[in-house]
């Protein structure tokens, strides 16, 4: 056993043995950090492997979107990024992520073209929106497989994503 430093992660270090991680001897949030470090890492592999030239920009992309962006329209991906590029840069970006199935387009009750990542990537989930202040946020449930099993007898279709919206007061527009 001999401990080997983390890549990417100064700090933290893994107790290794025969060349597979044993135990990690880290905090909660180096583990965390360490956890999310290798999905991005996957993430970026798989992307190459389905041909995609990942440049820095697509990158920061896809790295806004893994840290949980979610129903984000251009606008809003191009206001989050370290890197100030041409929104054309972004459009073209984001259409290559859809393609390779990264990314799934939407349309919000505005109109508004929005990006999520496919659920090959991020779980489905669902937001929860405040009437008051406009607040939106992520809700880590999914809907019960027998209730979309129930819609998709009773309306005769096939569901691939599960997304849901609900609405009300958040806490502290409650109080």
């Amino acid at each position: 056993m001999f401990f080997r430093k983390a890549r990417g992660h100064p700090r933290a270090f893994l107790l290794w043995r025969h060349c597979s991680l044993v135990m990690p001897v880290l905090s909660y949030c180096n583990l965390f950090a360490i956890r999310n470090a290798v999905q991005k890492q996957k993430t970026h592999e798989y992307l190459r492997t389905t041909g995609l030239r990942m440049t820095i920009l697509k990158s920061e992309i896809v790295d806004l979107f893994l840290e949980g962006s979610c129903g984000v329209s251009v606008n809003e991906v191009l206001a989050n990024l370290r890197s100030k590029p041409n929104i054309s840069s972004v459009y073209r970006c984001l259409e290559a992520l859809e393609e390779k199935g990264f990314l799934r387009r939407g349309i919000s009750p505005e109109g508004v073209v929005q990006y999520r990542c496919t659920s090959q990537f991020c779980p489905d989930h669902g937001h929860f929106s405040c009437t008051e202040c406009g607040r939106i946020l992520p809700v880590n449930k999914t809907l019960p497989d027998r209730f979309l099993k129930l819609i998709e007898q009773e309306y005769g279709v096939k569901i691939d994503y599960s997304d849901f919206l609900l609405e009300g007061k958040c806490i502290n527009c409650r109080s």
